[in-house]
């Protein structure tokens, strides 16, 4: 007869499952509190930890909030990386990296809630600035090529516009959905970046 207990798991799991609790949580104070109230004492109350659990995992707040920033952008990161695929053909490729700089998964009310309340730190925090430069960095430059292959005769100051433009829509779109999120409508803001790109390469079939 099969046993009911549940199967145990090793020390070492949950230490991951814990601290993976604790960044949760976190995330979940800066979508409906802000940052700036955020102490280790809540984070841990809020779980029913003790103090010094929370200190085992993270000794400060700020790695604590660096940890949380992280995993925000790595999964930013791996989404549109995903739709930066090898396909040969620069129309497909800009219009999948679009299509997954909306994705849901990414682009919604919660994550766009953090991504704010980190941005509203920014000015104080440089190690906050390394990341959003990172990030946009890689993106410029990720735009910069497909855009550079689907015109190879553009001005590079012009590619640069309309990547530049292009993020500056979908920052946009990220903001409408943080601050009015009930008249934000996901096809509509993927359209209109789309058509945006279509307006420059008429002769690609972008779709």
């Amino acid at each position: 007869m099969p046993s009911s207990e549940k199967p145990s798991i090793s020390r070492a799991e949950q230490k991951r499952l814990t601290r993976q609790r604790l960044i949760d949580a976190t995330r979940q104070h800066i979508v409906s509190e802000g940052i700036a109230s955020i102490t280790l004492a809540k984070i841990a109350k809020s779980l029913g930890l003790s103090q010094g659990v929370i200190n085992f995992h993270f000794a400060t707040k700020e790695a604590l909030m660096l940890e949380v920033l992280h995993q925000v952008y790595n999964q930013y990161l791996d989404t549109w990386n995903d739709a930066n695929s090898d396909d040969p053909d620069p129309a497909k490729r800009m219009s999948n990296i679009i299509r997954a700089l909306l994705d849901p998964r990414i682009t919604n009310a919660e994550d766009s809630a953090v991504w704010a309340g980190f941005w509203s730190q920014k000015a104080t925090r440089a190690t906050y600035v390394e990341v959003f430069h990172e990030k946009d960095k890689q993106l410029n430059a990720t735009l910069h090529d497909i855009i550079s292959q689907l015109d190879s005769s553009m001005p590079k100051a012009k590619q640069q516009m309309i990547a530049s433009n292009l993020l500056a829509m979908v920052a946009g779109h990220e903001l409408d959905l943080l601050l009015t999120p009930d008249s934000y409508v996901h096809e509509n803001a993927v359209n209109g970046c789309l058509d945006y790109v279509r307006y420059y390469f008429p002769s690609h079939n972008i779709e």
